[in-house]
């Protein structure tokens, strides 16, 4: 390695050194909503337009197997 490719890393190293000291720049510039904000969502929300996560099926079969035994066992 040559010395032009080491002061490279050395500077880019640098660089991610001070970008990972300005993380708490990022926190305190996000709005902090009031906690009845977060309720009236919650009491608002439509259950019927969430997404159900899809399995493929075999995966839906096992999935369906293992519930039919934990009820049975249960």
């Amino acid at each position: 390695m040559d010395d032009a490719s080491d002061t490279d890393v050395d500077e880019l190293l640098e660089q991610v050194d001070n970008d990972s000291n300005n993380d708490n720049d990022l926190l305190d510039s996000e709005v902090q909503l009031p906690p009845e904000y977060y309720r009236a969502k919650a009491a608002n929300l439509d259950v019927g337009r969430l997404r159900q996560k899809r399995y493929s099926p075999k995966t839906q079969d096992r999935l369906d197997w293992v519930k039919y035994h934990h009820d049975q066992f249960s």
